[in-house]
């Protein structure tokens, strides 16, 4: 059957994909979207199809009036107005000064908003696919204006394992659509997959990704280093600009910890590093991670603990002042069932005693899943669907409603979480390539992933 995509390729080159991109333009209609498509090497495909740069969609030049403009355009703007990621990602991508202010800020939106709607209305394409999650505005709202229409959108995600990828449909239902489909593995495959398990069951120094140890070790296996920080700035300025007040975060969180006691009944929170898309927008409603805080205080049994760590991150990698400061630590710490923890504190070892482990979509509740401890989601993780150990929070009575039938420990079989990820090998596409890169967090793996995942999408 023809197909029409309006395709985002994101950071995927083209020349892995020349061929098969080819032979599909030969019966099916490609469109190419992102912010320089005539600078890179997609602009190759000029003379075959129709390249479109984001930038169109920010003009008010390009405004006409719409003779097909819809009846419930209001409706539209509403609704992406109203989903308060809109605003977030607007912050996240704008300098915010007076004159680019949230509320000036709603004037460009609506632009955004009324050019993604004639766009669409014009071009008409079956389904708009990008290389993730849409977290940047314009991608955002042109995904949200085409859910609005009903036009498909897919995206390339990480499966349950880390290495492995599919292809997943609607931004907030995210639903493979692979998963009737059983992909052949090969030998090497399966030895991945074994150690990946394995890994997971022994201690946390080996199951820590390459990249964090990397952080630690070039700061002396610690976590704040002025030596490192001043390097660091050096060589990027602009890193200077913030370094008192990431170093004045840093003390302010170690200032407000507390060595957590193992015996008590405590859930875990490990923080997840921001801004990243994996909580802003694939978080939906708890983006904002004071707001898990707060619900999870409200409703947690009497003689329970909430105890939270930071994500190493924060203080080893790049620090944005608008996503930590050091009042968000106070105020978490003013909460008189929550504590924070060192940052140093084992991973698995809190894992292992707690009665559940919380996060958004992190890949601690797939170690959660394999060290036998029930996991709690608020965001679009990949395992949300896994039945006996996922509970997946969309708002407070969720909570109340697990806390209330959950008081024992609550216990499953290990084989289960084996046979589930098993299964999820079976329907994703494999990026890691033993004789190329060392480690399965690999940026060479993810993007690697993803062309043979859109060899296989252009194909089909």
């Amino acid at each position: 059957m023809k197909r029409q995509i309006l395709l985002d390729p994101g950071i995927i080159p083209f020349s892995p994909l020349r061929e098969c991109i080819n032979t599909f333009l030969a019966n099916n209609k490609l469109i190419i979207i992102n912010d320089n498509p005539r600078k890179n090497d997609w602009g190759e495909l000029e003379s075959k199809c129709e390249l479109i740069s984001y930038y169109q969609l920010h003009t008010i030049e390009s405004i006409n009036k719409n003779p097909n403009l819809k009846n419930d355009y209001t409706s539209l703007l509403q609704g992406i107005i109203n989903d308060h990621r809109t605003l977030l990602i607007y912050e996240r991508v704008t300098k915010i000064f007076g004159w680019n202010s949230l509320f000036n800020g709603i004037q460009k939106i609506e632009i955004l908003i009324y050019n993604s709607l004639d766009l669409l209305q014009r071009i008409k394409p079956d389904i708009l696919f990008f290389q993730a999650t849409p977290h940047n505005l314009s991608s955002w709202i042109l995904a949200k204006t085409a859910e609005f229409l009903q036009i498909k959108v897919h995206m390339i995600q990480t499966s349950p394992l880390p290495w492995r990828f599919w292809v997943v449909e609607g931004l907030d239902k995210q639903i493979p659509i692979f998963s009737n489909e059983k992909i052949e593995i090969n030998e090497a495959d399966k030895n991945i997959f074994q150690q990946f398990w394995e890994m997971n069951n022994a201690n946390y120094d080996i199951a820590l990704p390459s990249y964090e140890k990397k952080r630690i070790q070039t700061r002396g296996g610690k976590y704040w280093s002025w030596k490192k920080e001043l390097k660091d700035g050096i060589k990027q300025p602009k890193k200077l600009l913030t370094l008192l007040y990431k170093y004045k975060l840093y003390c302010a969180y170690k200032s407000l910890t507390t060595v957590p006691n193992y015996s008590q009944k405590y859930i875990i929170f490990f923080l997840h590093y921001q801004p990243e898309r994996t909580s802003m927008p694939e978080g939906g409603f708890y983006s904002q991670q004071w707001l898990i805080i707060r619900h999870l205080s409200l409703v947690l049994p009497k003689d329970w603990v909430l105890y939270i760590k930071e994500h190493p991150s924060t203080f080893t990698g790049k620090y944005d002042i608008k996503y930590r400061n050091p009042n968000f630590y106070r105020t978490i710490s003013n909460l008189s069932n929550v504590k924070l923890l060192p940052i140093e504190t084992d991973t698995f070892n809190l894992i292992d005693s707690s009665q559940f482990v919380v996060t958004i979509t992190g890949t601690v509740g797939i170690q959660s899943l394999i060290r036998k401890k029930p996991v709690i989601v608020f965001g679009y993780s990949s395992y949300r669907d896994f039945q006996n150990g996922v509970y997946k929070i969309n708002n407070i009575q969720d909570l109340v409603t697990l806390f209330q039938n959950k008081h024992e420990d609550v216990n499953f079989d290990v084989e289960q979480v084996y046979d589930y990820l098993l299964t999820k090998n079976h329907q994703s596409i494999s990026g890691y390539d033993q004789n190329k890169c060392d480690d399965i967090y690999d940026k060479f793996t993810r993007i690697n992933g993803h062309i043979n995942l859109l060899l296989k999408y252009f194909s089909i």
